[in-house]
């Protein structure tokens, strides 16, 4: 399609937007926001994203297909595959939840809250306030906000309400305009996206470049394109020690093993 070039993230975010007014009318945000339990431990992403330089931080993801990849793997057992990642030295893990181009669900996290100890990171679109109490009552301790499918507006709003009812955000940016865009809330956790959310083209030079321009206090993690041992100690050279990893290990034949490498602890 070189002519006119798929909006992938467009597409995402009308049909996710579409499915979440479906979800009201089963379940009222009021409804929701009552399942939340206050008393569930906070921070926990935040604090195992360890700002050591030394560290290598690898948050595994479990995704079982991708729009740029289609399916990576057919049958997960996700509760196995977390208690799989813990066993390799992963510092968090990441679900994706979005159910018509990735194939995830809620039910998937809920299933990894309950396998393993580590905290869990709600990889998703969220596009409206809705998704993120429906994230704390699913028991994330962390979710995604995109940037790039997010309105000014919107990202300041989003980004406060998940702070204000204890969740931790991982704020994704993929440029220079983008990177402007999230000064006002002055996020800790920056997930800095090597793939062209609006193409799915991957350079994993991106992180590298957009990591420099962070302040000095803010944590950088590297998304997408982080393939091999070699991506990783690139990234590392350059001061980037939080890696987001999902394709690769899904692939591996022996992740635990695969994590282990990844952080050097072969």
């Amino acid at each position: 399609m070189k002519t006119e070039q798929r909006n992938i993230l467009a597409e995402i975010v009308e049909r996710r937007l579409e499915l979440v007014a479906q979800d009201k009318q089963n379940r009222p945000i009021e409804s929701i926001k009552a399942e939340i339990d206050s008393d569930r431990p906070k921070r926990r992403f935040f604090r195992a994203l360890k700002q050591d330089f030394d560290a290598i931080n690898i948050i595994a993801e479990i995704k079982r297909r991708s729009p740029s990849k289609g399916i990576i793997k057919e049958s997960v057992d996700t509760a196995q595959t977390a208690r799989t990642y813990e066993e390799g030295g992963a510092c968090a893990i990441s679900v994706l939840t979005e159910p018509d181009y990735f194939n995830g669900s809620l039910e998937d996290l809920r299933s990894v809250k309950q396998a393993s100890t580590l905290p869990v990171l709600r990889k998703d679109f969220i596009v409206t306030e809705y998704q993120i109490y429906e994230s704390a009552a699913a028991k994330a301790d962390a979710i995604l906000l995109i940037v790039g499918c997010l309105e000014d507006k919107q990202l300041s709003e989003y980004y406060h309400i998940a702070r204000e009812i204890g969740l931790d955000v991982l704020v994704e940016i993929h440029d220079e305009a983008e990177l402007s865009r999230i000064s006002d809330i002055d996020p800790r956790i920056v997930g800095i996206n090597n793939r062209n959310l609006k193409t799915f083209e991957t350079s994993v030079s991106n992180a590298i470049s957009l990591a420099s321009k962070l302040e000095r206090y803010q944590l950088p993690v590297a998304l997408s394109g982080i393939n091999t041992i070699a991506d990783v100690q690139l990234s590392k050279n350059y001061g980037i020690s939080n890696f987001l990893i999902g394709e690769s290990i899904m692939r591996s034949s022996s992740p635990v093993e695969f994590i282990r490498e990844l952080r050097g602890k072969q």
